[in-house]
C-alpha cells in the first residue's frame, strides 16, 4: 500500500496490513471534528488494490436504471450531505 500518497500525520492503528489510520486528536481540536479529506479515517480489510484513474470507472445500478461515472466525472459532481 506503499504506493497510495498520504498525509504523514495519519496515525497507523495496525501493523503494515491492513491499512487503518486515522487524523491526530490535535487534527480534531484544530478542525473542530470536522475531518479535512486528506485525513480522513482509512478502515479496510486488506491491500489497497492498484487502480488508474483513467481508466477506473464507478457503476450505479438500481432495479430499472445504471450510471457508470469515470473518476473525474465523479469528482466534478456537487457534494452533497445526506442527513
Amino acid at each position: 500500500d506503499e504506493w497510495v500518497p498520504r498525509d504523514g500525520r495519519l496515525v497507523r492503528l495496525t501493523g503494515r496490513h491492513p491499512f487503518n489510520v486515522e487524523p491526530p486528536l490535535s487534527v480534531h481540536n484544530q478542525f473542530r471534528f470536522i475531518t479535512p479529506s486528506s485525513l480522513h479515517y482509512v478502515r479496510n480489510h486488506g491491500a489497497c488494490p492498484k487502480l488508474k484513474w483513467d481508466e477506473h470507472t464507478i457503476l450505479v445500478q438500481t432495479k430499472s436504471n445504471q450510471l457508470e461515472l469515470s473518476m473525474d466525472e465523479l469528482v466534478a459532481m456537487k457534494p452533497r450531505e445526506l442527513p
